[in-house]
């Protein structure tokens, strides 16, 4: 997702090999004074879903680095890192707030399926094929029907609002 003119963004900093270098891009785009906000996923352990698909794929896979969902998604979560990352790339950083949200999927299983299917992790496990996908789908969503329920379900979820200016 790039940048809008506006200097805003909704997640993908995350995703940036150079996060400072990424910030002094995105410190051109607003006009003097003018704001740069981005989000970020909080830690693993703060997302009910990616904590349950992190710890399927840890079962499955015990062998294996750790995954993009948590090394990468959900392992840039350190407000002070992520402060020092935007002021060296020339932002001045007006606020980190974590925010709290309620995630919501139609069951445990399409919630269990999400990550696997719509993320980054789907290209990490195409190597093991689609009996360790499902496999990691089938213990995920288990997981998240003994903390939430089969049917519905609402999940906690954070992640951080980062609002900076030029």
């Amino acid at each position: 997702m790039p940048w809008t003119a506006s200097g805003r963004r909704q997640f993908g900093v995350m995703f940036f090999p150079d996060r400072p270098a990424a910030h002094r891009q995105v410190h051109r785009v607003p006009r003097p004074g003018g704001a740069a906000l981005f989000s970020i996923w909080d830690a693993v352990e703060t997302n009910a879903v990616a904590r349950a698909v992190d710890e399927a794929y840890r079962q499955v896979l015990p062998d294996a680095p750790p995954n993009v969902i948590t090394r990468v998604a959900h392992g840039y979560h350190d407000p002070e890192e992520i402060r020092r990352d935007a002021e060296a790339g020339g932002l001045v950083v007006d606020a980190v707030e974590a925010v709290d949200l309620i995630g919501a999927a139609q069951s445990a299983a399409a919630a269990a399926a999400a990550l696997p299917h719509g993320s980054p992790l789907r290209a990490e496990l195409e190597p093991y094929g689609d009996r360790v996908r499902a496999r990691i789908e089938a213990i995920a969503a288990e997981l998240l029907a003994q903390r939430f329920g089969t049917g519905p379900i609402r999940t906690p979820l954070r992640a951080f609002v980062v609002t900076a200016h030029r």
